[in-house]
């Protein structure tokens, strides 16, 4: 073999190495910010020199499973990588007050947290990134089956779970009483949904609309009444959609999101309440559809009226309305942990942060919660949709208000 063809040979080589490189850098795996990759409104989210793959460390594929208890406010930043926006986008007193919210939330065990303004995704720092989040999308769907014609949020639940018919109490329940939590069925517990089948089993133990109740069996009873809606619609058993089929139709196909997994009962239907693995960058596409009233990239996927009836809160709780926490109307406290199991009396820091107006302008924020922390904050007067990710721990010191006071810099 001649020297010239040698030279040559080596030489494709070098090349086709590096185009696979560059292409694995693209993709880019859950942390890393890739120099094109794209915003969930579209718009390129740039990159800063230590989130590209060849200037710093992939972020480590297990986080510890807590962190200390009282870790300080400003934790090392080379722990994370860290991809702060454009400077045309975010000012220094921005980013310094994203900073520090990002260390608080990273000092309770956070693994990612991710800031989007007006479409762009123009802050993101990450440890992980992969947690559940997705009771409100069942309000979501709820109010696109009504558009749909196939349920109206004030009919009873018996109309379609005719075994309810005949118990006193179950057989009053609306699908607005279900979806914020006021039927007097109890939630269950937190992080084990019942499957559908059992969850239609329980029994009321209050009068509907008369209590609030937090956990997972109603969600999963909403499940069931969406299965059976939708199989009474189809015109034959081959063309029955599933929850997840009419979901994903219907709300995240259209706005991109992608889930990573859904975790399902035995029967094979989704959980409803906790079963969607989602990044950060798939989670907040859904916060933008809902800061936008229902709009995607100027096409209406939800009616703007019924994503309101979404942030309307029941007697029975103000800071709760169809799937989503609300701030209460006097701007005191936003801690949905706080208000179901209250701890200011054995936590002073906890205590301090619930003080009035703590979230200050963004008093009228509303947000979707999970368990372990898991966050999206909507703050329509700031255009912002803020997402929070951290461990499975409930037993994180980590607040919504303290969170949001270093956000926003109240």
């Amino acid at each position: 073999m001649n020297a010239a063809r040698l030279t040559l040979i080596v030489t494709l080589i070098i090349i086709s190495t590096a185009v696979a490189c560059r292409g694995s850098i693209e993709r880019g795996p859950v942390g890393v910010v890739s120099s094109d990759t794209q915003s969930a409104g579209g718009a390129a989210a740039s990159s800063a020199p230590t989130a590209t793959a060849d200037r710093a460390p992939h972020a480590p594929d297990h986080a510890p499973d807590h962190a200390p208890d009282h870790a300080p406010d400003h934790a090392p930043d080379h722990a994370l990588a860290h991809a702060p926006a454009d400077a045309l986008k975010l000012t220094d007193f921005e980013r310094s007050q994203f900073d520090l919210a990002a260390r608080y939330s990273e000092s309770h065990g956070g693994l990612s947290m991710l800031v989007m303004r007006g479409g762009e995704v123009i802050y993101e720092r990450y440890r992980e990134g992969v947690s559940p989040g997705t009771k409100s999308f069942a309000g979501a769907m709820a109010i696109a089956a009504v558009e749909d014609e196939l349920l109206a949020l004030d009919e009873l639940v018996a109309d379609t779970i005719t075994e309810w018919k005949e118990d006193p109490r179950r057989s009053r329940i609306t699908i607005r009483q279900l979806l914020n939590l006021t039927s007097g069925i109890p939630g269950g517990t937190i992080g084990r949904p019942p499957s559908y089948a059992a969850a239609i089993n329980t029994a009321a133990k209050a009068d509907p609309g008369a209590k609030f109740q937090y956990g997972p069996a109603p969600f999963q009873i909403f499940g069931e009444v969406m299965r059976r809606k939708l199989a009474a619609k189809a015109m034959s058993s081959a063309e029955v959609e599933s929850v997840e089929g009419y979901l994903t139709r219907r709300i995240l196909g259209p706005i991109g999101l992608e889930v990573g997994a859904w975790r399902e009962d035995r029967d094979g239907n989704i959980n409803l309440p906790s079963g969607a693995l989602l990044t950060a960058r798939e989670w907040v596409k859904f916060g933008e559809l809902m800061r936008m009233h229902g709009s995607w990239k100027g096409t209406q996927i939800l009616r703007a009226d019924l994503v309101s009836e979404l942030l309307v809160p029941s007697p029975a709780n103000p800071r709760y309305g169809l799937t989503f926490w609300l701030s209460s109307p006097d701007g005191r406290g936003l801690d949905p942990e706080e208000m179901l199991a209250p701890r200011t009396a054995r936590n002073p820091e906890a205590a301090a942060e619930m003080a009035p107006d703590a979230v200050g302008a963004a008093s009228h924020l509303f947000m979707a919660a999970g368990l372990g922390k898991q966050r999206s904050y909507v703050i329509p007067s700031r255009q912002l949709v803020v997402v929070r990710q951290g461990p499975l721990d409930r037993r994180s010191p980590f607040t919504d208000d303290a969170f949001l006071r270093r956000l926003l810099g109240e």
